[in-house]
């Protein structure tokens, strides 16, 4: 978190900067069909965690959309950068998970079951 914040204090012409992790995994674009119409470079894809940190009239600003915009995206950083902000992004830690499914449940227990030995 700090990092981030360090970085957004640092550039005034930054509207926010989020935590992430450079990606390892091998992705694939498909189509409707789901056949491989792509392979993306991943030395420019990075994984989105939190937190996400913004400039508050930027980020005021990227909420004051119609409900269908806010329900289409996916994270502040992507409705800030639809308005034209810029983002960065700062390297977080792999063991900030983001709890979504039950496998990410069981591998955070896990890691606090390491921290506390």
């Amino acid at each position: 978190m700090e990092a981030a914040v360090e970085r957004l204090r640092g550039d005034l012409g930054l509207a926010g900067v989020i935590v992430g992790l450079p990606s390892v995994d091998t992705l694939k674009e498909v189509d409707e069909a789901g056949v491989i119409i792509g392979t993306p470079d991943r030395s420019r894809l990075w994984r989105a965690l939190t937190p996400q940190v913004f400039r508050w009239d930027v980020l005021a600003r990227a909420y004051d959309q119609p409900e269908a915009v806010l329900a289409a995206s996916t994270d502040d950083a992507s409705l800030v950068a639809a308005l034209g902000g810029r983002v960065a992004v700062v390297e977080g830690s792999a063991e900030n998970l983001k709890v979504t499914t039950r496998t990410d449940l069981l591998l955070a227990e896990q890691i606090l079951a390491e921290r506390h030995r």
